[in-house]
C-alpha cells in the first residue's frame, strides 16, 4: 500500500514592493553571541560546576563547541582568577554597602571587629575610619559566622 502524504495548505505568495530586495536566504539565525556565551558560561560553572559540561551541550553545535572552550579555559585558571572573572562579570549587589553598614550596626563589638577585619579590600574601602583592631585569633565559631554574615550581606 502506498502511503498517502497529507498536503499542506499553501500560504499566498506575497509580491515585493518596486525596489524592494528579497530577505537574504543566506543569514544565519541570531545566536547567543559571544559575551553572552561568556556570561551563559559563567552561570552555569557557578551554579553547576559538575555538571556544566552537559548542562552546555543543549546549545546548538557551533555555541556548544564555543562554550566548552570557553569552560575548558575558565577551569584552567586559578580560584581567584575564577571569582574574580565572576565578580567581574555580574558586579557586587547594589545595596551590599547598606547592607554591610547595617551589619557593622547591629553587631556586637567583637563580631564587628572581626566582620572588620574579614571583609574583601573592595569593601574595606566603604569603612576608613572604622579600622578593625587587631587581636589575637579569634574563635573559630565567630570567624565562621562573620565570613558567613559578610557573604550574605554581599549577595
Amino acid at each position: 500500500m502506498e502511503a498517502t502524504r497529507l498536503a499542506r495548505p499553501r500560504r499566498p505568495v506575497r509580491s515585493l514592493p518596486a525596489g524592494e530586495d528579497p530577505p537574504a536566504a543566506t543569514s544565519a539565525p541570531p545566536g547567543l553571541g559571544p559575551e553572552r556565551l561568556e556570561r551563559l558560561v559563567l552561570v552555569v560553572y557557578t551554579f553547576g560546576r559538575e555538571r556544566a559540561l552537559a548542562l552546555l551541550e543543549v546549545l546548538c553545535a557551533r555555541e556548544a563547541l564555543a562554550a566548552r572552550s570557553l569552560l575548558k579555559a575558565l577551569t584552567a585558571r586559578g580560584s581567584a582568577e575564577r571569582h574574580g572573572k565572576i565578580a567581574q562579570a555580574f558586579g557586587p549587589v547594589p545595596e551590599a554597602s547598606a547592607r554591610l553598614r547595617q551589619l557593622l550596626e547591629e553587631a556586637s563589638p567583637s563580631l564587628r571587629a572581626e566582620v572588620l577585619r574579614r571583609l574583601p579590600p573592595y569593601y574595606r574601602s566603604l569603612f576608613p575610619l572604622e579600622a578593625a583592631p587587631r587581636a589575637a585569633a579569634a574563635p573559630p565559631a565567630r570567624v565562621a559566622l562573620a565570613e558567613r554574615l559578610i557573604r550574605e550581606a554581599t549577595r
